[in-house]
């Protein structure tokens, strides 16, 4: 996974949270998603992410708006661009892997 037994000791201490790109493997690795399952439209955003191993830039550019939009969203704040919320609640709806 390209990482150490130290940032391992780091996450599970809850000190860090592992990088979008480590996470990612880390699902891959377990074959599902290790953290609460969300119950809010931002916190399916953040799993969106997490999953899909998207850096908060990455996903703002496939959404075509500013980091500050998906940060918005993420965090249940109005994001300013309905057709961008729309976009993300069809990329969430989509079939996703079963994480």
């Amino acid at each position: 996974m390209d990482t150490s037994l130290r940032a391992i000791g780091v996450w599970e201490k809850a000190e860090h949270f592992p990088q979008v790109k480590i996470l990612k493997k880390i699902i891959d690795f377990l074959g599902y998603y290790p953290l609460p399952e969300p119950t809010t439209f931002g916190g399916r955003v953040r799993k969106y992410r997490h999953v899909h191993g998207l850096r908060l830039r990455d996903l703002a550019r496939m959404l075509r708006v500013t980091n500050l939009a998906v940060m918005a969203m993420e965090n249940d704040m109005d994001a300013g661009d309905e057709n961008a919320v729309r976009k993300m609640e069809e990329l969430i709806n989509a079939k996703e892997p079963s994480t």
